[in-house]
């Protein structure tokens, strides 16, 4: 017997917005893909050696720091010390075959040894033919050579390579000049490399 109370099937509406999510997602525009810029025809691609060559800054500063701290050390390094040994010295020096003389300026350098000799002075003064000589003595021909003649005093340059000389020079002064230190095969003269003094001022403090 039919429900005289049934009126027909009832529709509940929905609980959630899901229906609606779904219509909004159909609705959204889809976005156009944006084209790449385009490339400056006048620019040039860097190579991969240049990208190889570029080094990072963080890089640089660490190799600065580390030569910085290269230089200190080295500044802060304590020089070796240089010591003579006297025991047993007797057998490890080595006599030159030189002349008898009187020895006054003795020097090194490498490869030569020079040495200055005056004339031998007697009870009327010096030995007649004999005059004051700079010598060098070369190491590698065991020949001992003469310099220059007829000088007073010489000093050798710090690298060994030049010579300064006195000499007795005209009026009663003195001259002095600069020459190679490596002897050649004839003595050089005084006036050889001689130097200039007349533009020579000096100061003088008389308190």
């Amino acid at each position: 017997m039919p429900n005289p109370f049934y009126e027909g099937p009832i529709f509940f509406p929905a609980l959630s917005d899901e229906a609606e999510v779904k219509e909004t997602k159909k609705e959204e525009p889809i976005p156009t893909p944006v084209p790449p810029p385009a490339k400056n025809p006048t620019q040039k691609e860097p190579k991969p050696e240049d990208k190889a060559k570029e080094k990072p800054k963080d890089e640089d500063k660490d190799q600065d720091k580390n030569k910085d701290k290269e230089s200190k050390d080295k500044a802060t390094e304590k020089p070796k010390e240089f010591r003579i040994d006297l025991d047993g010295i007797q057998n490890r020096i080595v006599a030159l075959p030189t002349e008898p003389g009187v020895i006054r300026t003795l020097a090194a350098a490498k490869g030569f040894i020079y040495y200055s000799t005056t004339p031998i002075q007697g009870l009327s003064g010096p030995l007649p033919g004999e005059s004051s000589v700079v010598h060098a003595y070369d190491l590698k021909e065991h020949k001992n050579k003469a310099l220059m003649e007829q000088v007073e005093r010489f000093a050798l340059s710090f690298d060994g390579s030049k010579l300064l000389y006195e000499a007795e020079g005209s009026g009663g002064g003195h001259s002095y000049g600069i020459i190679d230190a490596k002897p050649e095969a004839q003595p050089k003269k005084i006036g050889d490399g001689a130097l200039s003094l007349s533009s020579m001022r000096s100061e003088v403090d008389p308190t």
